[in-house]
């Protein structure tokens, strides 16, 4: 009986002595040392918000779509993981524990990002963390939603829609009109295109929306894309890459989950700013909130982008950027950096075709409202100029050796217009590949 009532009076010791450091047990037999820090440390789980920011907390913000993101830190691991959304419209629980990805260490850390559905009004956001130890933790914040009033546009397709964006119409230029007729029709194929032109801690990009808009409709129009499969995005966060594409060792984002395997052909389009780490050297897309200063923290990595890209179970991946890392339109009083990527040769069946070489920079093309490589990008398909061999069919290495011409293409109007250098590249193993085929 003695026995029973020792331990009893031990236990209670180690649950209450919130601010006892050791704890010792005597008996005739020997002395156990109890150290309640490491087991109350099995129970701690600390969370830290990167999505919504303490600035987005602070003010209204206008995009429904909202992606949240937050780290958390624990001595134990994981068990489930909750968001729990509510406004004056509904109450909803998102079970997410199969979206963090987990970093090992001396301790644990998670990362957890996913995209929600804001209501208009006041939206509270609580995460709710349940470890090993069976101990719940929560954190909440509180973000307003304004929605910008829907107004239906004249033109769609020259028209911003994105909410979070301010709109602005483009004038349409030669590639925007009279598209080439195709009879084209591959209702598996996913595309993600993203335009990104208002920047909060760099330059403004002047034409990415509408080079996104553009190669939108060119996918619909002229390359047989359903509507409904292409994953169309203006001024895009890091939260938005990370659902997209995915992160670091789990590529299982939107467009993983969208492919079907060996029947979807992928399409990426992507413009705006690229920019290098000057610590690493690596590369790394700019969403539009990031401060390139920290460009390792609030940047999304290209490597990571191109080994998940691999992961993805498609017929063919083509990549097309109108973006530069050069770090010359980012970055003030340094040398150019010549970045080269890696994992773009893990693409199997892949092909990338970028707007300029390692160390050089991407123009715009003022007169034609458009990035100068998309706009001969688009030219290269709607003149039908490209198709050399003339066989009704245009492949990336057509359209490479039309854009890349150095009298007629990139390299000369670069030159011209702007007085620098500017020479497009292609890699992957796909470089044949097919992308229209004209009637």
């Amino acid at each position: 009986m003695h026995k029973i009532v020792q331990i009893a009076l031990i236990t209670l010791l180690i649950i209450n002595a919130n601010t006892l450091v050791k704890a010792q047990i005597e008996s005739t037999s020997s002395t156990v040392t109890f150290d309640l820090s490491k087991i109350n440390a099995k129970k701690v789980a600390k969370i830290q918000w990167l999505s919504p920011t303490q600035k987005d907390q602070q003010q209204t913000v206008q995009r429904t779509i909202f992606p949240v993101s937050v780290r958390i830190k624990s001595f134990s691991d994981l068990q489930r993981v909750k968001i729990h959304m509510s406004s004056n419209a509904r109450t909803q629980i998102l079970e997410v524990s199969n979206r963090l990805r987990k970093e090992q260490g001396s301790q644990i850390f998670y990362v957890l990002s996913v995209e929600t559905q804001l209501d208009p009004g006041s939206n509270s956001i609580k995460i709710e963390v349940i470890n090993q130890a069976g101990s719940i933790f929560s954190d909440m914040v509180t973000i307003t939603c304004n929605p910008p009033q829907v107004v239906k546009a004249t033109n769609a397709n020259l028209v911003a829609k994105k909410s979070n964006s301010s709109p602005k119409s483009y004038q349409p230029s030669d590639v925007d009109e009279d598209l080439p007729s195709t009879h084209l029709n591959n209702p598996n194929a996913i595309a993600v295109v993203i335009g990104n032109t208002h920047y909060k801690k760099a330059k403004n990009v002047n034409y990415a929306i509408h080079d996104a808009q553009s190669i939108k409709k060119y996918l619909e129009k002229v390359m047989g894309f359903k509507p409904g499969n292409i994953f169309y995005l203006e001024d895009a966060t890091k939260g938005e890459f990370e659902l997209y594409f995915g992160i670091k060792g789990n590529p299982k984002g939107k467009l993983y989950n969208a492919v079907k395997p060996g029947k979807s052909d992928v399409f990426v389009f992507y413009s705006g700013h690229g920019a290098p780490s000057i610590k690493n050297k690596h590369p790394y897309f700019v969403p539009v909130e990031c401060d390139p200063q920290y460009i390792e923290l609030g940047g999304y990595s290209a490597n990571v982008f191109y080994q998940n890209l691999a992961k993805v179970k498609a017929r063919s991946i083509a990549v097309v950027l109108d973006a530069c890392f050069s770090g010359s339109t980012i970055y003030e009083n340094i040398s150019l950096i010549d970045i080269k990527p890696k994992g773009v040769s893990d693409l199997k069946n892949g092909v990338v075709l970028s707007s300029s070489s390692g160390n050089e920079v991407s123009c715009w093309y003022n007169d034609k409202q458009h990035g100068l490589f998309t706009y001969f990008f688009l030219k290269a398909i709607h003149n039908q100029n490209a198709d050399a061999n003339q066989d009704g069919q245009l492949t990336f290495r057509e359209i490479y050796q039309y854009i890349s011409n150095n009298s007629e293409g990139i390299p000369y109007f670069a030159r011209r217009i702007h007085g620098v250098e500017q020479h497009p590249t292609i890699k992957g193993k796909n470089t044949s590949q097919v992308l229209v085929k004209y009637d």
